[in-house]
């Protein structure tokens, strides 16, 4: 079995770096003692008298430990226990099997691999180790590797939760998205802030609606819409209207021949002008040449509008005329709402506070985001199919807070109060 040097040099970086605390120790002994079979979260728990929310809080600090190590393997990705133990899951608990790269590093540590020699009851009542880099081995990486740009899709979204600090095993983001594709519905349980609402969110996000959207061209006191005249067809120019010219203070003052720059739908250049009089802010002559004049001329008929609007950098005086159709539409990229988080209750058993409902003293039917979202999702479908694709999946969370007020605990059949200021629907009493 090939031995990744990098990675050696790594976990040696993570073993020196600071002392290292009991229950790593124990961490480190149990990978020794298991060897390639490794051993499971409870076999590791059970040596250290831990119980399971104890052994994640270890297995966390780990993790900390090791993304805060500077490292040559995936320097900018937090690898976590992946580092040293690869992970599978059993269907209740982990199996950890130690990297070949984490007995090579503790072969090359003598007191550590001294220490770790003891027997395993020793360690556990024993205290923190303390052991020193080894002399070829800098403590921090002198030559940057390059990290491979991440695989679609899964990759990047397992990419995007390292980047936003929240590690998740590989399997557990394969399952839940692999749930998600087989039933569309998902239940994640665990005890509060294990991360099940931000690993939701965090799937969400990897997965946004972007849809390109038509709006009219914009008419302001720097657009003007003309009429082609028989001289524009037949010479191929015009003449900039006055009021545009009020804003070129630049164009007020020219006189004789110029230049002026001229973009269109499928081009621009840099057109010739002419102005008689510089005392005048209208006469500016615009006269057209090799791809404008062809353009214009396939384009406008005698008396067909022709939409003018001036340009120009921001914070400074236009400096460019735009050409183009009345009527005409620009696109742009928009992003539609695909996900939402809806607040329960504890106790919610059925589904009046998703759909709304419907006012009899106003006449009209009160929606919910959650309402809108289904809307949403059912235009979408219309649209892919009509387009003859794969509709894009929409998102929704229903997130269990525990916001019941602090009065009805222990009460059943609490009357109706107020909604609370967090969101959360109010209690109501139970139809009998």
């Amino acid at each position: 079995m090939s031995i990744d040097e990098a990675r050696i040099r790594d976990i040696l970086r993570v073993l020196c770096r600071v002392t290292i605390p009991r229950g790593q120790l124990v961490l480190y002994k149990m990978a020794r003692t298991s060897g390639s079979k490794g051993f499971t979260s409870s076999e590791m728990g059970a040596a250290i008298h831990y119980d399971s929310a104890q052994f994640r809080g270890l297995m966390a600090a780990f993790s900390m430990r090791v993304n805060r190590s500077p490292r040559e393997t995936y320097p900018t990705k937090k690898l976590g226990v992946d580092l040293m133990f690869e992970q599978k899951w059993l269907g209740d608990q982990y199996l950890y099997t130690p990297r070949p790269e984490l007995f090579a590093a503790i072969d090359r540590l003598p007191s550590l691999s001294a220490y770790l020699d003891k027997p395993l009851d020793k360690i556990v009542a024993g205290g923190s180790h303390h052991t020193s880099m080894p002399a070829d081995v800098p403590l921090k990486p002198t030559a940057k590797v390059k990290e491979p740009p991440p695989k679609a899709p899964f990759h990047q979204v397992l990419r995007a939760l390292d980047g936003g600090g929240l590690y998740f095993p590989g399997e557990t983001v394969a399952n839940v998205l692999l749930a998600m594709q087989v039933k569309r519905f998902v239940i994640l349980t665990g005890i509060s802030g294990t991360g099940k609402t931000r690993i939701a969110q965090a799937i969400a996000g990897r997965f946004p609606l972007q849809r390109k959207v038509s709006v009219p061209q914009q008419m302001d006191e720097r657009t003007a819409v003309v009429s082609v005249s028989a001289d524009a067809q037949m010479r191929s120019r015009i003449v900039l209207p006055a009021s545009l010219g009020l804003h070129m203070p630049q164009i007020l003052q020219q006189q004789g021949a110029g230049t002026i720059k001229v973009r269109w739908p499928t081009g621009e250049l840099v057109a010739a002008t002419y102005k008689q009089n510089a005392d005048r802010p209208s006469g500016l002559v615009v006269i057209f040449s090799a791809g404008l004049q062809q353009w214009f001329a396939a384009t406008f008929k005698e008396g067909a509008k022709l939409r003018i609007r001036i340009e120009g950098p921001a914070g400074g005086l236009p400096d460019t005329v735009v050409l183009s159709t009345l009527g005409a539409t620009a696109e742009r990229e928009e992003t539609i709402p695909n996900s939402e988080i809806i607040p329960v209750r504890p106790d919610w058993t059925d589904n009046r506070g998703l759909l709304g409902f419907y006012n009899p003293l106003t006449r009209e039917y009160v929606t919910t985001a959650f309402l809108r979202l289904l809307l949403g999702a059912a235009s979408e479908a219309k649209r892919a199919a009509a387009e003859k694709r794969e509709p894009h999946p929409f998102f929704v969370l229903l997130d269990e807070m525990y916001c019941v007020p602090l009065s009805a605990v222990g009460s059943s059949d609490a009357t109706t109060r107020a909604p609370p200021s967090d969101g959360c629907s109010p209690s109501r009493k139970p139809v009998p």
